[in-house]
Parts: C-alpha cells; structure tokens; sequence
C-alpha cells in the first residue's frame, strides 16, 4: 500500500476521540429558558472579556476604523467592483459595521441601490454570526494567553474552553502580542497558536483549547466560510486475492478532513462528498467511474473526515495537477434547551420536545453503569425531524454531575412499537486526564435542534503528490 500524508493535522486533531457519524458538541453558555420552552437566541452570546479586569498591557489597542461617510460614494460608484469592494469591507467588520450601517439607513438617502446594498451587508453580518465565517480583529500587546483567548471567544462567538480547566493558571506562561485585522477565525487561530502554543484540539465531547497538539499548517487546505478543509492523505493499493478463485482489485482515494468553527452545531453531512474535476498533471481523468460514488464522511465534535474515491490511470503523471468537490453539512440554526435537575430521582416525567411529548421514564444504576430511559413517537414529528430527534438523543443529550462535569456516554439501544420509540442511553463516570472523575448524575442537559440550514462547502486543490 502507497499512502502519502499530506498533514501532520489530518485526523490527528481527533487524537483523543475516534471521529464518528455522530456530533458530540459541548453546549456553548446560554442564560437557560424554562425547561420546556424554546430559546430566544439562535445563537448563544459568547463569553465577554472584562476590559476593566484586564491589567492595562492586555488592552485592545484602537483600531483605525474607515470613516462613516467614505462608503456612501463607494456604494454607489458606477464601478461595480467598487461597489462589491464595500459591501465586503462592510461584511468582514462584523459587529463593528452594524451601527455604521443602521445610522447610514437612518438618513435621507435617494439612491435606492445604495439602501439595497447596505440592507444585503447586514443581512449577511446576521447570517455570518450564525452560520457564517467570523472575523477577527485582535490588537493585544503583552497580553497572556488567557485575555488572548477570552477576546477571540467574544468574537467568535463561542465559548472556548481550556483543558484542562486550569490551563491558563499553569506555570509562568509567556505573555505575547498578537496584531490581527478582519481575518477568518481560522486564520486568525493558526496566528493565535504560533504565538501561545495552544491551539483546538478534539476531545471527547467537542473541541478544547490544549498546549500543543497539531497545527493544521498543510500547504493542501483551504478556508471556505466557516470551514478549514485540509487534504490529509492520498492512497492508493494493490490486492491480489490468493483463494477462492483469485482476482485482483485495487483502490485510489483522498482523504480530507473538514474543521468547523466552534461556534456551529453541524447536525451531519447531508450529501458526503461530490467530486467535479480530478485531474493528473498529465491530462488523465481521475473521477470516479461509478456515478453514485459521492464519497463518504464521518465525524464528532467540529472534527468531519471526508473521503472520495479516485481512479488511478493506465499512464499517470508526476502529479495530481487539481481535485475540485464540494461536501454539504447541516448546520443547526435554532434551537430549544432542555434542563431536568435531580435526573437520577425522575419518574414518568414529560416534557414537550418541539411539538413532540417526551417521556423520561427513569435513570437507574446497574453496576457502573447509567441507564437513562426517555420515549416519543416519531408520527408526531414526520421522518425528517424525527430523523433529527433521533440524532439529537444520541449526541446532543447530556448528563452533569453536581460540579457541572459531564458524565461519558456508552452507548444507546432502542426498541418499538405503533405507540412510539423507547431509548436507553448508558452513561459512565468520566476518567480525565486531568484526574477529575465525575460522580452521580445531577442533572440532564440537551439542547435539541429546531431548525437547521444546509450549507455547501467546497474545495480545491493543485499540485497535490501523486502515489506509484
């Protein structure tokens, strides 16, 4: 076998988990409705850095903002690049640019157009918080690792959590200067990781922020929205079957791993991956012969492992000279918050799950071992929501002890009939690294998604080795 390794990332970022078709993403800090009501937010508000907390090194420098008034001639110039030029500069402000925008729709203006364009940039700042990719603006002179990191969450609109929790707390760690304008998160987290040492990296039940770890500085990846795709390896083998016959078979493929940003809820990829063009260095088609191979994915915790089957030529050339695809993932856009204290003493409980009731049986120990008992019927639903429910229960499902750590998921039967779908969930303490075991469950937390939205993320790769 003929394995090229385009990334030291690749599925190293998985490390500590074993990427599946499942999402396992830790819940970012809402301020919790009513049990059974659905949140206001679509988007959870980050953590917000204390600027009064923070010793007077660690201060944002002032960005030098462009005047109000200088976009109004640009948006409406007779050049459309001009145009477009504004518009965009509009959009990677972010937040910044939203009172800019909301004072400029304020006045009297004649040009129809120019309302039009204002109105689409804040249209897409809406879409960019939720779905969209964030952009960062960080000045910080002298600042430590931890004010670094409390502004990029404020920004990114996530809450990014260290690991182990003392993390910032540990040892004399150097205090750096970061100097970063309107960049994608991920641009903005590989400048940020060079600088501290810590980058993302996947743990059990989502991403945390670690010292070390693998840095996704291939020359094969690409940042689309919200997205880091990187090409982690290209392979190629050869088997000849001794037995039964005989026969040979061979297999050429790439793999790719797909890094969200921490702020999205990726609910699955909804169409694996879809080759355009693949194509050698010496003009040889590399696509598929078979139509329906649209590739395969997997994943957990912002971590998506893509593969799509290639196929390898009579003459090859000395490269890959492009592979084009995109992949589709559904991301969550709303969603309602479930919370039930004193989980393990609940009897026959129900709550309203969207438009679904939902019965929480009971949560019995045998052995080691937690056995969560909930019920629902699926007619109550339709196939594509429950579909979602049915994930939801599997991945989004939490139980906490009484200090808030979460206990692990084992694992999850089921089991029913025409009255509706019964589930077991099995949960077991939690063995750290850090040395921190959870104890009986105290309360159960799931946010289940109520509404989603399907993006496409493409990629695009030149030049990449070809395997002999």
């Amino acid at each position: 076998m003929r394995s090229l390794l385009l990334s030291a990332a690749g599925a190293a970022l998985c490390v500590n988990s074993i990427c599946t078709a499942q999402t396992t993403r830790p819940s970012a800090p809402l301020s919790p409705p009513a049990a059974t009501q659905p949140s206001v937010t679509t988007q959870p508000p980050a953590t917000q850095a204390s600027a009064t907390t923070q010793p007077a090194a660690t201060q944002a420098s002032a960005t030098t903002k462009p005047s109000i008034d200088s976009f109004l001639p640009r948006l409406g110039s007779d050049s459309w690049k001009q145009r477009q030029e504004a518009v965009q500069e509009l959009v990677r402000m972010g937040e910044d640019a939203r009172p800019m925008i909301h004072e400029l729709l304020s006045r009297n203006i004649a040009d129809g157009e120019t309302r039009t364009r204002l109105e689409a940039a804040l249209s897409q700042i809406d879409e960019n918080r939720l779905i969209g990719a964030s952009f960062i603006t960080i000045h910080l002179k002298n600042a430590t690792p931890k004010a670094v990191f409390e502004e990029l969450s404020r920004q990114c609109y996530a809450d990014l959590q260290p690991f182990p929790q003392n993390l910032f707390d540990q040892g004399d760690q150097p205090k750096v200067s970061i100097d970063i304008d309107r960049q994608p998160f991920w641009t903005a987290m590989n400048t940020i990781a060079d600088k501290t040492g810590i980058d993302l990296q996947q743990y059990n039940e989502g991403v945390r922020l670690m010292h070390g770890g693998f840095r996704m500085n291939s020359p094969f990846s690409t940042i689309q929205g919200p997205f880091l795709v990187v090409a982690t390896q290209i392979s190629r083998s050869q088997t000849e079957m001794l037995a039964n016959g005989g026969g040979s078979s061979s297999d050429f493929s790439i793999q790719m791993m797909a890094y969200s940003e921490p702020k999205l809820h990726v609910l699955s990829s909804s169409a694996g991956v879809k080759l355009e063009i693949a194509v050698d260095d010496a003009g040889n088609s590399l696509m598929p012969t078979s139509e329906g191979n649209r590739g395969y994915y997997g994943g957990s915790g912002g971590c998506w492992n893509l593969f799509a089957q290639l196929k390898y030529p009579d003459h090859p050339g000395k490269k890959i000279a492009r592979i084009k695809g995109t992949s589709r993932f559904l991301i969550q856009t709303k969603s309602q918050r479930i919370e039930i204290p004193d989980i393990k003493n609940v009897k026959e409980m129900t709550r309203i799950v969207g438009d679904m009731p939902v019965v929480f049986h009971e949560m019995k120990k045998t052995n080691e071992i937690w056995e969560l008992r909930l019920s629902g019927n699926p007619q109550a639903l339709g196939n594509n929501r429950w579909a979602q429910f049915n994930q939801s229960v599997q991945t989004n499902l939490q139980v906490l002890d009484d200090k808030g750590q979460m206990l692990e998921h084992r694992g999850m039967s089921s089991r029913g009939d025409n009255n509706g779908i019964e589930f077991t969930l099995m949960f077991s303490p939690s063995l750290r690294p850090d040395g921190r075991n959870s104890s009986d469950p105290a309360k159960l937390v799931w946010e289940v998604p109520t509404a989603s939205k399907e993006i496409e993320v493409p990629f695009d790769f030149k030049d990449l080795p070809m395997p002999r």
